[in-house]
């Protein structure tokens, strides 16, 4: 920093401006909670894309979320994946949504 740098954050200073030194930087912003959720992890993806196309191809296999959420239980009962691994079903139906719609982009 030099002196023209330093007098001017001086300046601020007395004056009293209202915010702290660094309050603009990135690592020191506070936005709430987004993103901090846990992610889907590619297994769990893995078999949400089977169910999806699945039903694409035959229209009596098409799975809603809660259809999904339950199918993925019983593998977790088998051990397959572990419960905890498992999506909410408001996860699920996002999922499909986002999915749905990049298939259609495709």
């Amino acid at each position: 920093m030099d002196q023209c740098e330093e007098d001017e954050t001086e300046k601020y200073n007395e004056v009293g401006f209202p915010l702290r030194a660094g309050w603009a930087l990135k690592g020191n912003q506070k936005l709430g909670n987004r993103g901090s959720g846990t992610r889907i992890k590619k297994n769990i993806k893995t078999m949400l894309e089977r169910f999806f196309l699945s039903g694409n191809r035959r229209d009596q296999e098409k799975m809603d979320a809660q259809a999904m959420h339950k199918e993925l239980l019983k593998y977790a009962e088998t051990g397959d994946i572990e419960k905890k691994d498992i999506p909410q079903i408001l996860t699920i139906r996002n999922w499909i949504s986002s999915y749905s719609s990049a298939l259609k982009q495709k």
